[in-house]
Parts: structure tokens; sequence; C-alpha cells
């Protein structure tokens, strides 16, 4: 009897342990009591954290260039003080139409205001909280290499580490909305030599707003009214410091037609946190281009501004100024703390 009792209570463990394995929530040796089973791949996507394989080092040039024969070089701090070996920023990656991007253009010298990227490896990939525990160290060196030249001064206006884009969905975020729905066939805004500018508020907070952005998208609904061949609508980034980015002609110039619908892009000129966005003004000129047109008329039906982002980059480092750094025989070298920006 009491042998019966033992295999009886053997055979229940046994099937409840073997259910709950089954169903995915039982304990796994050396595991914690809440491991389960993914239902499907798109979960199992969720459970690891992404691993970036590199990081995009952008660097633009002000008022002073980098002159041939100078040197820059950074080095990957880890966690634990441990360096990464020493890496030549002299070496960017160009486009080259027939073998696509090289690694192997070396920069001789690099002239003022412009932009370059360079690219750091990270061998076995890291997450973007792990990547924000290095440091980097610049090192610049502009000792002469000819006779009669001075130490080199190098100004950069701007630094910015990212990750290239991790795509997280097929639509960016929604910044601001006006008008009616087209359906309606109802008028937003009627552009006029007595109406040239209107403008569309941007409110976006929270985790979306904290994100940098490089791009807009702007869609427009035209209405009955269409946008004449010659007649130029202009966007304005506007900003909550009270600054602005320079205009960006929308239509070129180019007609659209009554109650069509186009999506433009608007490009940024540095990278922005979204929340600093404040408004989009839509600047109209509708002037006659030629003898005897009169002043054009332009309905906007709707317009939608969206942040195209849904491909989004793993901010890292951004430090900007005039210069923000002149590299110099009395500063030679600069540590950044990823973490702290």
């Amino acid at each position: 009897m009491k042998k019966r009792l033992l295999y009886a209570a053997f055979a229940t463990c046994a099937f409840f342990a073997v259910s709950a394995l089954a169903q995915g929530t039982g304990r796994v040796s050396g595991a914690p009591a809440s491991f389960s089973v993914p239902k499907k791949l798109s979960d199992a996507k969720l459970i690891l954290p992404k691993r970036h394989s590199r990081l995009i080092v952008e660097i633009k040039t002000g008022g002073d260039d980098f002159r041939a024969g100078s040197s820059i070089t950074q080095q990957l701090i880890r966690p634990d003080g441990r360096a990464e070996p020493l890496k030549d920023l002299r070496y960017w990656e160009i486009w080259d139409s027939a073998s696509g991007y090289s690694a192997n253009a070396r920069a001789d010298g690099i002239p003022r205001n412009t932009t370059k990227e360079h690219y750091i490896e990270l061998s076995g990939g890291m997450t973007l909280s792990e990547i924000r525990a290095h440091t980097l160290k610049l090192t610049f060196d502009g000792a002469p290499v000819n006779i009669g030249d001075s130490y080199d001064n190098w100004n950069i206006d701007q630094l910015y580490i990212y990750t290239p884009g991790v795509c997280e969905g097929p639509e960016g975020t929604e910044l601001a909305v006006v008008g009616q729905v087209p359906a309606q066939r109802q008028v937003w805004r009627r552009m006029s030599g007595e109406n040239r500018l209107v403008s569309i508020p941007i409110n976006i907070s929270g985790e979306a707003g904290a994100e940098l952005t490089t791009k807009l998208e702007a869609e427009f609904w035209t209405g009955p009214d269409d946008l004449r061949r010659g007649a130029v609508a202009k966007a304005i980034v506007r900003l909550s410091d009270g600054t602005s980015y320079p205009p960006v002609n929308i239509n070129a110039g180019e007609a659209w037609p009554s109650n069509s619908r186009y999506k433009v892009d608007i490009n940024l000129p540095t990278p922005t946190v979204a929340s600093s966005i404040q408004s989009i003004e839509i600047t109209f000129d509708g002037a006659g281009r030629d003898f005897g047109e009169s002043y054009d008329n332009w309905d906007i039906r709707r317009v939608l501004i969206s942040s195209l982002e849904a491909c989004k980059v793993g901010h890292v480092f951004l430090q900007k100024g005039t210069p923000w750094w002149r590299a110099s025989a009395q500063e030679r070298e600069r540590t950044l703390y990823l973490a702290r920006d």
C-alpha cells in the first residue's frame, strides 16, 4: 500500500512538472522563476536589447581648417578603465561610385565649414546603455611638418556621436495636424497677397520629445484653388529658444493642382531635439511671374507634420559651439563622458 501511494505521488509530481514545462511557465535550472518561452518570434525580439556593432562620429569643422599633416585620434575607454586601441580619425568613409563606401580614404586636410563622418567598430556589439558607460578620448597633434609652419589650430563646431538607425515601426511620430479630413472638402487656410503667412504650432513632450531628429515630413492637401507654377511656398522651423532654421522651399516653384496631396521633406541643418521645435511657419509668395498675371491664391485643406524617426538613431553625444573645441598646442585633448551629455 505504501509503495502504491509513493508511486502515485511521484507520478502526480512528474505530470505537473511536465505540464508546466510544456506551457512555458515552469522553472528552468539556473533561470529565474519568471522565465517563459516566447509564444511567437515577435515576442522573442523583445527579450534581448538591440546591440550595435558601430558608432558614427560626425565632426563639423568651423572657421579654422584641419591642415594637411595634422592628426586626430580617438580612443574608447571601457568602464573598468581598460583602453581600446587608438583609431586614426583622418580615415573617413567616403562614397565611391564603383565600390560603394570605402574606409581607405585618408583626409589630407579638412576644409573649413565641412562635415565628415567616421565609424568606430564595436567588437562583439554593445547596447546603447553599455556604449554610454564608456568615455572617449580625442587627441590632436598639429605639430608643423614643413619648415616655417607654425602649430596648426583646428575649430570643431560640432561633434555628434550616434548609432546607425534602428527601425521600430512603419511610421514616424505625428507632431501636428491642422485642417479637416479631405472628405469634408473644407479649406483650412487660403493663402493670398493679404494672407502670406501661417504658423502651425508643434507640441511634443515625453519620450518622443527627447528624441533627436534630422528631418521632418510635411504632408499638404490642396483645396479647390491650386498652387500655381512659379508661386513659392516655404517652411521655416522655429525653435523654443527664439531662433529658427533657414527657410526651405517646399514646392520648388512647381504647381500643385487643386484637390491634390503632396509630401515634402524638411531637412534640419543639425540634429534637433524634437521638443525644442516650437512651430512650423509656412510663407507664401504668389506674385505673378509673367506679364499680366495676378497674385496667386492657394487653398490649404489640411497639413500633417511628422518626424521621420521610425528608424531612429541612438543618441550618444552631441556638443556644439563656435567653436565647441579649438584644438591647438594649448588644448590637444578632450575626454568625452558619454553618459553625461
